[in-house]
């Protein structure tokens, strides 16, 4: 079993900075789990805790059937890849992926059979007698890899390790990690800060802010249920639109009113907000739901006023940056539709689409 508990797990510095805090998480036996969020949120933190390279203040981490509190970490069985390769120079890729097996004592044969079997794995058999300078990055990043798949692990760590490549690169290493997990079954615990590697690679998600867990749940449900303002604005690229605006009865309906427009509340969600009527409340609204062909085909939807400031033709989609009264924000739109610089637009909302947040919380409402 190489299932990972994180109970009430904290990591207090000497200086008093809380750099986790009341991390619990359940890794189940070969899930892929991604730890995501901004720089200083506490993920590779976390990460360096569970491999045994900080220390944890409170709680326990468990790995397999043991407790690993106070267990070294060349004997959590556990590997780690790193955003640093850290490959020996010197060393043929072979000798890279070899050198941890020989410092533990295995056989020849034995230590033979794992580097090819890995190596066919990663298609490196061509590789096998080069050197890291003679390799590109991706070669590299694979080597590093290779050299923990060898030591045959309960869990791999992975530790920001596509950051030093190229924008194709990273694409492509995203497909290896992920092809990789198939085909092993072990259970991996993913460290990023970029969030479409956390939304291709991830079986569950974990987003934190400030040391804290914010949400864990499945790529979708992040992108379509999220906990609050801040995961719905982290997840999603272009970010999601945010308007700040006043909840208003109006007979048995609500709308939402941010100054430059009115926004009917659907019937479905009206109880949901119901507690913010005639207060302050924050509308949602991912940029492929407004402006889109099937908004615009939509008679009944409502409209939003708004002038053009720029167009970025992407190819399958147009952004088109919009601004209406104190709120800027994206529309993607049909991408074959010109928008000039200084146009006045009315562009379609999805409502079914719409998220409510509470301003004071940050809580999605909706």
């Amino acid at each position: 079993m190489s299932k990972v508990i994180l109970q009430d797990v904290c990591k207090v510095y000497d200086n008093g900075f809380k750099a986790v805090k009341n991390f619990n998480l359940v890794i189940e036996d070969g899930e892929f789990i991604v730890l995501v969020g901004p720089s200083g949120c506490g993920k590779s933190t976390t990460l360096r805790m569970v491999a045994g390279l900080e220390d944890i203040s409170s709680g326990t981490i468990q790995i397999g059937e043991r407790v690993v509190n106070t267990v070294a970490p060349k004997d959590r069985d556990i590997a780690m890849v790193f955003q640093n390769y850290a490959l020996y120079p010197h060393m043929t890729v072979y000798e890279n992926m070899a050198f941890g097996l020989k410092l533990r004592g295995y056989s020849k044969a034995e230590i033979n059979k794992r580097v090819m079997d890995a190596a066919a794995v990663l298609g490196m058999e061509g590789l096998l007698e080069e050197r890291p300078k003679q390799l590109s990055g991706g070669q590299r990043q694979r080597v590093a890899v290779g050299r923990a798949i060898v030591r045959k692990p309960q869990v791999f760590l992975f530790d920001e390790p596509l950051s030093n490549l190229d924008a194709k690169m990273r694409v492509q290493m995203r497909i290896e990690i992920s092809r990789l997990h198939s085909q092993l079954g072990t259970t991996m615990i993913y460290v990023t800060h970029d969030q479409i590697e956390a939304m291709t690679m991830g079986d569950r998600i974990v987003i934190m802010e400030d040391g804290l867990i914010q949400q864990v749940a499945d790529p979708i449900t992040l992108y379509e249920q999220p906990a609050n303002k801040f995961i719905a604005g982290f997840i999603g690229s272009p970010a999601m639109n945010f308007f700040a605006g006043h909840l208003a009865a109006r007979g048995d309906a609500l709308e939402f009113n941010c100054g430059g427009f009115q926004v009917a509340v659907p019937a479905d969600m009206r109880s949901a907000v119901a507690a913010r009527r005639d207060k302050s409340i924050i509308m949602g609204i991912r940029p492929e739901h407004i402006g889109s062909p099937v908004a615009e085909q939509d008679a009944g939807a409502p409209r939003v006023p708004a002038k053009v400031e720029i167009s970025e033709p992407m190819g399958g989609e147009t952004y088109v940056y919009l601004q209406t009264g104190n709120h800027n924000f994206i529309a993607k739109m049909d991408p074959h539709r010109s928008h000039r610089m200084g146009e006045t637009l009315s562009v379609a909302i999805m409502p079914s689409k719409l998220h409510f947040f509470d301003p004071i919380t940050s809580v999605c409402l909706t």
